[in-house]
């Protein structure tokens, strides 16, 4: 696996944010160019059915051209902050100065309900993945990560070929970092959460034609490869990866 820092200038964004949360919601890498960092926007996502065809999550990424039968990997270690969804009669005390779902910690106030850390607060199903599109018609793609479904934290995988699919399980309690691997070999699709393979597609992508017809080589195919973070309800999650690699081959 090489290394590929986001300061790298093959990066470019698709669905940039618009000009009223540009300043937060703008990838951001670190100095040294190893982590990036943004804040979701609201109503975007990735998803694609007969009656539905969303692509306005923000990915930030760079094309990749590789040889289909020896085929390539992407990995990254990511994150994701939700930003948790109080109740209205809560957001009136101005007690609380940091909130997660799994970690509560509230200001000192006198007239702090008892009962309060024991709330069920509910976050907004903020996506952070690592991304892979096979096509321009967002027909073919791939992204996996951390994701928030009825206020809980999985690791999560939505396949696109033509239509969305979707399967969740819960992350490695003690398992920081949470690298995904994304590896690809002519259809051969494989998802890693760490070392476990969490998902395989054996008919990835619209051919299983690898050989060039002319020359007897192999295909040259071109695909998006990067990062997306969405919110399809209320935006402003904090996301973050870490390390993106690459490597011209994938696993046997």
């Amino acid at each position: 696996m090489t290394s590929i820092p986001f300061a790298d200038p093959r990066w470019t964004t698709l669905n940039p944010p618009p000009p009223s949360s540009a300043k937060e919601s703008t990838p951001t890498p670190s100095d040294d160019g190893i982590v990036l960092r943004w804040k979701t926007v609201g109503e975007t996502d990735w998803w694609r059915t007969p009656e539905a065809d969303r692509h306005s999550g923000l990915v930030y990424g760079f094309e990749h051209t590789f040889e289909a039968d020896k085929g390539f990997e992407i990995s990254v270690e990511l994150g994701v902050e939700p930003k948790v969804q109080l109740p209205d009669w809560l957001t009136d005390l101005s007690i609380v100065d940091y909130i997660s779902p799994s970690k509560y910690r509230f200001g000192q106030q006198s007239n702090v309900p008892q009962y309060l850390p024991s709330l069920e607060l509910s976050s907004s199903d903020d996506q952070a993945a690592l991304f892979l599109r096979l096509d321009d018609k967002e027909q073919t793609w791939v992204k996996t990560g951390l994701e928030f479904e009825n206020d809980k934290l999985w690791a999560g995988v939505v396949v696109s070929s033509p239509y969305s699919d979707w399967s969740l399980l819960p992350p490695p309690v003690n398992a920081k970092p949470r690298r995904f691997t994304i590896s690809l070999a002519g259809m051969h699709l494989r998802v890693f959460l760490n070392d476990d393979m969490i998902r395989q597609v054996n008919a990835f992508g619209p051919s299983d034609e690898h050989v060039d017809a002319t020359s007897g080589n192999s295909k040259q195919n071109k695909a998006f490869v990067g990062v997306m973070a969405c919110s399809p309800k209320t935006g402003g999650a904090e996301v973050s990866f870490n390390n993106f690699q690459l490597a011209g081959t994938a696993r046997e």
